[in-house]
């Protein structure tokens, strides 16, 4: 049977959230979706933002011993969150983010510091690139939106997987990537999530 289920890795630094519940069936009307980075189930995602950085060396093993102490919580939290978007995960994007928190490079796992995304906004704001994507002049985009931000913050810890295995048994493909460099949302991480739909669904 051929797999429905694709991952990629690339060297692109592009951190995106992607909300993948109340699409319509006519969303996939082209046969797939993707899932950018995706923090799709927290729950079991999370200390793959521990281990990457072990990985890369980025940390010592005693500091590893530290951050992975705050896991488990973290797990307890994202799971009492569970699709409901509510106070509850509210309080466990609190308990996980002191995971990133204790991280100095929220990004790119190369630099320890932010990057510098106005070039992002910058391309994205030209008249020509509005037009092409069929975005109204007066809509102006900004990278790291805290207004977007602070809209989402109920949603960013609920569990989206929940959505995704009946769409792959509908026959809808599904292709995970990540950025090679990522770190809040590693290649790790995707693996963490992808492996557990490939036990259900199948190698690829």
């Amino acid at each position: 049977m051929e797999s429905r289920i694709r991952f990629e890795y690339s060297v692109l630094q592009t951190p995106i959230f992607t909300l993948l519940m109340g699409f319509t069936w006519d969303a996939f009307a082209g046969g797939g979706f993707a899932i950018e980075n995706g923090l799709t189930e927290p729950g079991i995602q999370f200390k793959a933002d521990v281990d990457i950085p072990l990985e890369n060396q980025l940390i010592t093993k005693k500091y590893y011993n530290e951050l992975i102490q705050i896991v488990p919580k973290c797990e307890e939290a994202a799971n009492k969150c569970g699709t409901n978007g509510k106070d509850s995960c509210l309080d466990a994007l609190n308990i996980c983010g002191e995971i990133h928190s204790k991280i100095l490079f929220p990004y790119n796992l190369r630099k320890q510091r932010c990057d510098d995304l106005s070039k992002i906004d910058e391309f994205l704001n030209l008249e020509s690139v509005k037009k092409e994507l069929g975005v109204p002049e007066e809509i102006h985009f900004g990278a790291c939106n805290g207004e977007v931000y602070r809209a989402m913050k109920e949603d960013i810890m609920r569990n989206l997987e929940v959505g995704i295995p009946v769409l792959l048994e509908d026959g809808i493909q599904m292709l995970v990537y990540a950025g090679e460099y990522d770190f809040i949302c590693n290649w790790l991480v995707d693996g963490v999530f992808g492996t557990k739909l490939l036990e259900i669904f199948g190698s690829f």
